[in-house]
Parts: structure tokens; C-alpha cells; sequence
């Protein structure tokens, strides 16, 4: 093709031609090469959250594995594909992948790799306005809640496994509505008469005191008393990152599947399950978010509202039931309104 022809640098031949060139002259930089740059200067990380933004720049740069691919229009399908693709992947995933990247993206600027004004990621993936919890609006919404009869037959199954700290870790998420994460790190020395510490949570909401629930209480202290390492759930292996969560985490995970329920139904639908109990008993929104550690609802629970009492926010766990062969259970108490 003439060199004079308006399409001649839009031909394949050519781009190849002029980004060989580009890299031979380092004229064109490859997204990648200073990713570990980068994430040395973040000496804050936890070990787990730098392997974490690794893997998410390492995504990043298989989609664009030159800085000059960077386009706002690639940037904007990219984060579309990501959603709607094959992976799926929840809107709290894809702003926790965008938060690396922007922050790379602005050393590569520092570095004078990419010009100053151009921020090819700028509003995409934002949350809904409607959303008062980043998490709640997107995968909180796609999670799936089991039935109270669901969770028995769970922890039967696990009982019936001869897993018994996957079973502990169920009853536990039962009757409290805390993550596995929760449950999985909490430490005799936080468990007290009547009720247990939430600390090192996620959020400053999660920093909480959750009762124990009266059918809880006997297996509580029988946990307390048997632990030989200190943790409640006592014996429990860590991953490379100090998780003691995420093995039993994965057993739960097969267990499900073995039982016949979907993708959607995860540890984390089990809080669902009580959030729900907490709504049709009719406890008020803002006395359930402190039991499990969510943000308070509306601007005046979040700004001006005090946690409730510990003795309002027992009254209200008691109003918990499951149909699990236990004594005193009575399928009208969750129906009783606080």
C-alpha cells in the first residue's frame, strides 16, 4: 500500500513495524515493567493485599500489555468484560482491581510514562448512589440466603462427616451472623459472660460486641474450655497469609456443593440467613447492623446514632430459631416482634 494511503498506518504490518520500533528505542513501555517498583514502595501492604494488587496488575497488564494500549474506550470495555464476562466478577471486586491499577497508573505518571491529565479509569465501576455499603450493593445482593432448614441440614451433614470444625463453625455462624473470618479468629480471651468481641474486623462497624445466644451459651464455653491454642475454634491450620479461615472455608464450600445448592449459596449466606430471621421477627434495621457489624442504614443510625445496648441487642439474637432437634426450639419465636 502507498505510504500516502489515509489508511496505510492503520495497516497490522505497520503498527507491528513502529511499536518493534518503539520498544528497541524504549520508546514504548510495557505495562508490566514497573509493577514490583511499585508495589516495593507500598512497605504497608499485609503480604496477602500485595499478592492480591500483583494478581490484579498482572490482569491488567494481560489486557494491555503495552502503556499505549491504554485507551479510555479499552479501559471501559475491560471493566464491562470483567462484570458481564466470563468470570463475573461482583462490582466490590472490580473497584478493589481499579483501586491497583489507579494507583500504579499514577506512578507510572510520577515516572512521566504516561502523561499527567489522562486517567483512563476515571468514574468507571462506581457504586450506586442507592447503595449505603459498597458490598451490600453489589456481591452482599448476589449472595443467596439459605433457609433456616437449610443451615441444619449443613451442619448435620458436616456432624454426619465427622468434621467437627466445620460443624463448629457453622453452629457458631448460626446464632451469630458473624463471617467465617469471624468466627475463625476469635480468641478465648475475647469471649466473655454473655456475650463475645468482634476485633480487627473489616470495617469500624464490625468492631462490635455480638450475645450469645441461650442456645449457644453451653457449646460456647465447652469451645472456650477445650481450646489448646487459644482460639475458640481450636485447631485450625493457618494459609501462607495467617488465615485460619480458609481452609474450612473450601470444606464448606464442597460440603454445599455435595448438598445440591448453587454457586450463590457460600459461609457468608448463612449471615444472610440471620439478617433475614432479624427482618421477619421485625427487629429494626439499625439494632441488626450492630449485631452483625454492618454500617447503620441511614444517615441518622450511621451519623448521630450510639450503639444499641447490649441488653436491646440480646433480646433481639434470641429471637433466633432453628429446627435442630434442640429442646425449647419454638417455630413461633421468630415470627415475635421486638
Amino acid at each position: 500500500m502507498d505510504p500516502e494511503h489515509p489508511e496505510f498506518e492503520e495497516q497490522p504490518e505497520v503498527k507491528d513495524g513502529r511499536r518493534f520500533y518503539g520498544i528497541a528505542t524504549a520508546q514504548v513501555v510495557k505495562t508490566a515493567d514497573m509493577a514490583e517498583e511499585w508495589l516495593a514502595t507500598k512497605g504497608n501492604l499485609r503480604d496477602k493485599q500485595r499478592d492480591m494488587y500483583r494478581s490484579d496488575l498482572r490482569r491488567f497488564s494481560e489486557r494491555f500489555p503495552y502503556v499505549e494500549d491504554v485507551t479510555r474506550r479499552a479501559a471501559t470495555q475491560w471493566v464491562n468484560d470483567l462484570m458481564a464476562g466470563p468470570d463475573g466478577l461482583s462490582q466490590k471486586t472490580v473497584q478493589r482491581i481499579l483501586a491497583a491499577v489507579r494507583g500504579y497508573w499514577r506512578h507510572l505518571e510520577n515516572m512521566e510514562v504516561v502523561p499527567a491529565e489522562f486517567d483512563p479509569f476515571k468514574g468507571l465501576a462506581k457504586g450506586s448512589k442507592g447503595s449505603s455499603n459498597g458490598q451490600r450493593g453489589s456481591r452482599f445482593d448476589r449472595w443467596r440466603v439459605f433457609e433456616p432448614d437449610d443451615v441444619v441440614r449443613l451442619l448435620r451433614a458436616a456432624e454426619a462427616k465427622g468434621d467437627a470444625k466445620l460443624a463448629e463453625v457453622i453452629r457458631l455462624g448460626m446464632w451469630t451472623g458473624c463471617r467465617i473470618e469471624e468466627l475463625c479468629s476469635l480468641k478465648v480471651e475475647n469471649v466473655h459472660d454473655g456475650h463475645f468481641e468482634v476485633i480487627d474486623a473489616k470495617t469500624e462497624a464490625g468492631w462490635r460486641e455480638v450475645p450469645i445466644h441461650s442456645r449457644l451459651a453451653p457449646i460456647m464455653a465447652e469451645l472456650v474450655k477445650a481450646s489448646k491454642d487459644g482460639f475458640v475454634v481450636s485447631g485450625l491450620t493457618r494459609n501462607k497469609y495467617g488465615d485460619r479461615s480458609n481452609a474450612v472455608g473450601k470444606r464448606f464450600g464442597r460440603l454445599k456443593t455435595a448438598l445440591g445448592f448453587e454457586e450463590r449459596f457460600v459461609f457468608h449466606s448463612i449471615r444472610k440467613t440471620v439478617v433475614t430471621q432479624l427482618e421477619r421477627a421485625g427487629v429494626p434495621e439499625n439494632v441488626a447492623a450492630d449485631i452483625v457489624g454492618h454500617d447503620k442504614p441511614t444517615m441518622t443510625y450511621g451519623t448521630y446514632g450510639n450503639r444499641n445496648r447490649l441488653e436491646t441487642l440480646k433480646e433481639a439474637v434470641e429471637l433466633l430459631a432453628y429446627d435442630d432437634g434442640t429442646p425449647g426450639f419454638s417455630p413461633q419465636k421468630c415470627e415475635k416482634v421486638l
